[in-house]
C-alpha cells in the first residue's frame, strides 16, 4: 500500500442517453460517438435499429438476441475489446433489466426443487449477476455510451385535504435503481435535445450551447479525457491476451492484429512468432504465409469508408448460440444443443447455452 501524489491521468467515458422511443437516443449516441473514436462497436439488442443509420455512420454491429441475461451483455462487451474498438455503444442496457431473460425474470425462477423463491432470497442471484456486468462496464477498456428507456417516477405526498396523493416526480432510467450512479455523464433525452442531469463541472461548457448532440461535443469530451497522463500500455496483459486470441486459430489472430494500434504492436512483436506458432497448431491446414502480414509497422486499421456494418466474427460457441436462436425445429434444437460437447467450453458459456436452449424450447412450442 502506498500514498502518492495525485495526478489526474487519461481515461475513458462512461455515460447514458436515456429517454423514451423516438427521444434521439440511438442517433445522439452514434453522432457523439463519431468525435470519440474511429471503430465504434454497437451491441444492438433493439431488434437491428441500428442497422438503420449504416448509411450514415460507420460501425460494426452486435445483434443481441433474447435471452438478455447479464452474462451476454458481458460476453458482447468483450467481442467488442477482442475486436479493439475504441467506442462501445449498448442499446439498449434495460432489457438486461427489463427483457426477455433479464434479471426480473431471473429473480422469478423456481428453486431446483420447483418451488418459489420468496423475499429477498429471490433476488440474491439476480443482484450478483448484475454487478459482475456493473464490474465489466467499469473495467473496460474502451469509451461507453449506454442508451436506456426512460420511465415515470412517482412519489406519494400529501394533497390539500390532507390525503395522500401520488404525483409525477419527473423521468427516471428505466433498469436497476442503482445503475444510473455509476454514470459520468448523464442526459435526459427529449426531442433529440439533451437535458444534462449530471456532469462533472470540468465538462459543463461542453453543454452550455443548447441544441442537437454533435460530433464536436464528443471531440470535447474526448480531448477533456485524454488531457492527463498518458497510461502505460500492460505488456503482460497485452501478452495473455495475445497467445489466448492464437489458441482461436489463424483467423481470429490475424483480426486481433489488424486492430493493434502502431505501439501495441511494437510491444508484441516479441512474441509474435510464438503467438503465430500456437495458431499454427491450432489449424495445422492453414498455411504459415496466411499470417506473415503480421507486421509492427501495419497500421491500417480501418476502410475509409464503409457502406453497411461489418458482423463481427464469432467464436465457435457464440456461433452455436447464434444457431440455436435462428432454429425453429424441436427436434433439430437438440441436436444443435448437443453440440456443444464437441467443443470446449467454459461454465459461463454452458450456462449461457443452456438458458438460451431452454427459451428457444418455448419460442417454438
Amino acid at each position: 500500500m502506498e500514498l502518492k501524489k495525485a495526478e489526474r491521468k487519461q481515461t475513458f467515458f462512461l455515460g447514458c442517453l436515456y429517454g423514451f422511443s423516438g427521444s434521439g437516443k440511438t442517433y445522439s449516441a452514434l453522432t457523439i460517438a463519431k468525435g470519440m473514436g474511429t471503430k465504434i462497436g454497437f451491441i444492438d439488442t433493439e431488434n437491428g435499429r441500428a442497422s438503420y443509420y449504416a448509411d450514415e455512420f460507420d460501425f460494426d454491429v452486435i445483434d443481441l438476441k433474447p435471452p438478455f441475461t447479464p452474462e451476454r451483455f458481458i460476453e458482447a462487451i468483450e467481442v467488442c475489446e477482442k475486436n479493439k474498438c475504441d467506442v462501445i455503444i449498448i442499446d439498449s442496457i434495460s432489457h438486461e433489466w427489463e427483457g426477455t431473460g433479464g434479471c426480473l425474470e431471473i429473480s422469478e425462477q423456481k428453486t431446483k426443487s420447483g418451488y418459489d423463491k420468496q423475499g429477498l432470497v429471490k433476488w440474491a442471484e439476480p443482484k450478483m449477476r448484475h454487478r459482475k456486468l456493473m464490474n465489466k462496464i467499469l473495467q473496460t477498456n474502451a469509451h461507453l455510451i449506454i442508451c436506456s428507456r426512460a420511465k415515470e417516477k412517482y412519489k406519494q405526498v400529501k394533497g390539500e385535504n390532507g390525503k395522500d396523493i401520488i404525483i409525477n416526480d419527473g423521468f427516471i432510467m428505466s433498469g436497476e435503481k442503482n445503475f444510473s450512479y455509476e454514470m459520468f455523464i448523464r442526459l435526459y433525452m427529449e426531442n433529440e435535445m439533451p437535458i444534462v442531469m449530471k456532469c462533472p463541472h470540468q465538462l459543463k461548457e461542453v453543454f452550455d450551447v443548447k441544441g442537437k448532440l454533435t460530433k464536436e461535443h464528443g471531440e470535447k469530451i474526448k480531448k477533456w479525457l485524454d488531457g492527463g497522463k498518458a497510461k502505460m500500455i500492460d505488456v503482460d496483459a497485452l501478452k495473455q491476451e495475445l497467445f489466448s486470441i492464437a489458441e482461436e486459430g489463424v483467423e481470429s489472430l490475424k483480426l486481433y492484429w489488424e486492430n493493434l494500434n502502431p505501439k501495441e504492436k511494437k510491444e508484441l512483436e516479441q512474441f509474435k512468432n510464438d503467438a503465430k506458432e500456437i495458431a499454427m497448431k491450432k489449424g495445422e491446414e492453414e498455411k504459415e504465409d496466411d499470417i506473415d502480414y503480421l507486421d509492427v509497422d501495419n497500421s491500417n486499421l480501418l476502410d475509409e469508408k464503409k457502406e453497411e456494418p461489418k458482423v463481427i466474427n464469432l467464436t465457435p460457441f457464440q456461433s452455436l448460440k447464434k444457431e440455436l436462436e435462428e432454429n425453429k425445429n424441436l427436434q433439430e434444437l437438440e441436436d444443435i444443443y448437443k453440440k456443444k460437447d464437441d467443443i470446449e467450453l467454459n461454465e459461463t458459456e454452458l450456462e449461457i447455452l443452456k438458458e438460451t436452449y431452454e427459451f428457444c424450447k418455448l419460442e417454438v412450442r
